[in-house]
């Protein structure tokens, strides 16, 4: 992850409890000043918000949309806050040189809590279907935070859950 141009000569947010990003070959970085500055219309914090540059080194990249945030903090903004700022990077999506068109964006959200995380991801070219998709969130949540049992010996769990449209649920996390 890299700065936005207007953040080269700032200091690090390093108290950000929502970063988000996305790749620069295909959204700009006023599609990610636009989602931090919905957020705080929503009354979030500028100090709590990062927004960055991703790059992803290939030739042609695929578009991918970032979103790391504590699952305490999301608990308190909601997932229709977070569904607002990835709107708003969704849809100034542009198709860079050499670019597909018709590529799906994968919109990658990475919940933690501790040593826990949640890596929710949905991949489509449907506004529609990411809005389900996040604001459905919350069975996902449940389901890996509060419902299952910590397995691992330390109790760092990691898993990853994939938006499936057509029954409109997220897979059991793995």
């Amino acid at each position: 992850m890299a700065p936005l141009a207007r953040d080269k000569n700032e200091a690090s947010n390093e108290g950000a409890r929502m970063r988000i990003s996305a790749d620069h070959a295909w959204f700009d970085d006023g599609a990610l000043i636009e989602a931090e500055e919905q957020l705080i219309i929503r009354g979030v914090g500028g100090e709590l918000i990062r927004a960055e540059r991703a790059h992803q080194f290939s030739f042609v990249p695929d578009p991918q949309i970032f979103i790391e945030v504590a699952y305490p903090f999301l608990l308190s903004i909601g997932s229709s806050a977070v569904w607002d700022a990835i709107k708003k990077v969704f849809g100034r999506r542009r198709t860079p040189s050499g670019g597909d068109k018709k590529a799906l964006t994968a919109v990658n959200i990475s919940i933690v809590d501790g040593d826990c995380s949640l890596n929710a991801v949905v991949t489509t070219n449907d506004e529609a279907v990411a809005q389900r998709a996040v604001e459905s969130l919350d069975q996902a949540l449940t389901s890996f935070f509060q419902n299952s049992p910590i397995s691992a010996p330390e109790g760092n769990r990691k898993s990853v859950t994939v938006w499936e449209d057509a029954s409109h649920k997220w897979t059991p996390p793995a």
